[in-house]
């Protein structure tokens, strides 16, 4: 519990937010990060950069057990920075890790990855999309229960951007190069 709100019982307006102050947990885990190209990005997307940073880590953390049998969405968790998030990060919530994140940072790599998964769900999420004044997410895309920003200020398009922008940076590659002719060789 990071929190609580007291919303009115007739109108169900917020009438007050609450943080609750526990001493720090600390331990040893595993994880992966993505640089979001700040300097880039923040100059294109200003005020929703640091929401779509937000956005795009939940978003994975959505699409995650897709990519990694097994995984349950308690396994993994996302930073959520307040003070200028660079990078997305997503780490295995147990103390010593339980792998979820080692064999996410593979998928990575290939055609059809646990990135393009994200962006269609910023995208195309069949709950919220037909909304298009609204850009902040529903249950069926981005909201998480423990998210210690109470699932406020996520951005779906800047996220959708972000993705794409680091895609395109993970095609360049050697790598992704290298997976992706072995898979249309393996297609033919």
């Amino acid at each position: 519990v990071h929190g609580y709100q007291k919303l009115s019982l007739i109108t169900r307006a917020e009438l007050s937010r609450t943080e609750l102050s526990l001493p720090p947990l600390e331990f040893d885990t595993f994880g992966l990060w993505i640089d979001t190209e700040p300097d880039i990005m923040a100059s294109l997307l200003g005020d929703s950069y640091g929401p779509g940073v937000h956005a795009l880590s939940h978003a994975l953390l959505a699409v995650a057990p897709l990519f990694a049998p097994g995984l349950v969405r308690s396994d993994l968790e996302c930073d959520h920075s307040y003070y200028a998030p660079t990078m997305v990060m997503l780490f295995d919530e147990r103390a010593g890790g339980s792998g979820s994140s080692e064999r996410l940072w593979k998928t990575l790599f290939y055609p059809n990855s646990i990135l393009d998964a994200a962006v269609e769900l910023l995208e195309e999420c069949s709950s919220c999309c037909w909304e298009s004044s609204y850009d902040g997410g529903c249950p069926a895309c981005l909201h998480a229960s423990n998210c210690l920003k109470f699932n406020m200020h996520l951005s779906r398009s800047a996220g959708a951007a972000i993705g794409k922008r680091i895609i395109l940076r993970i095609q360049e590659t050697d790598l992704y190069k290298q997976f992706a002719s072995e898979a249309s060789d393996e297609a033919k």
